[in-house]
């Protein structure tokens, strides 16, 4: 349990585990870096990860993650409690502590970006944040549908490469992104995602 943390903390911000059977326990993390988008995969047994006061001290940056399992429902308790089924996404602001429990064998997508990367489309982030968005928007698992004011014009595109280029279910490749990236012309001329 110890070195999921570790990889969990390195991946997307300083956390604990706890309430797991340290006998049958196992997890996986996988991280790909796309400039100051950071996406992680990790599939493990059911236990309780957490931010607490300790966790938050630790935490250098401020960012936005957007959690998400493929197949398990879990709680969660950011700012009030969460009830999620697989593909439902929370916003996670790192400022704030958050309690999940995984109550069974889980693959969980979460994607962290900064928070003045955010605020480029969302201009504030806070209006989602610690909410349910739900599996069911019209677009699918893994892509927020957002109000036409509230994303700023030139960035939108980039958004779509984004979540064209994460499918769920698996972690895209640096290339997969790269692609998506080339496809988009507003990307290739220094656009959201260049470094």
């Amino acid at each position: 349990m110890d070195h999921f943390a570790a990889a969990l903390s390195e991946a997307i911000y300083p956390v604990r585990v706890d309430r797991a059977d340290p006998e049958a326990f196992h997890a996986e993390v996988s991280v790909a870096h796309l400039g100051v988008i950071g996406v992680c995969k990790s599939v493990g047994s059911p236990h309780r990860s957490l931010r607490g006061r300790a966790e938050l001290a630790r935490t250098i940056t401020h960012s936005f993650n957007l959690a998400m399992t493929l197949e398990a429902s879990w709680t969660a308790d950011h700012r009030g409690p969460l009830q999620l089924l697989p593909r439902d996404v929370v916003i996670v602001d790192s400022q704030y502590p958050i309690r999940a429990d995984l109550r069974e064998s889980f693959v969980a997508i979460n994607v962290a970006v900064s928070e003045p990367w955010l605020r480029q489309w969302l201009p504030n982030p806070n209006v989602l944040a610690a909410r349910r968005i739900s599996r069911e928007l019209p677009l699918g698992a893994g892509a927020v549908v957002l109000p036409e004011r509230t994303v700023a014009r030139p960035r939108r595109r980039a958004a779509r490469a984004v979540v064209r280029a994460i499918r769920p279910g698996r972690l895209p490749a640096r290339a997969d992104c790269e692609r998506a990236a080339e496809r988009d012309t507003s990307l290739r001329s220094g656009g959201a995602l260049a470094a």
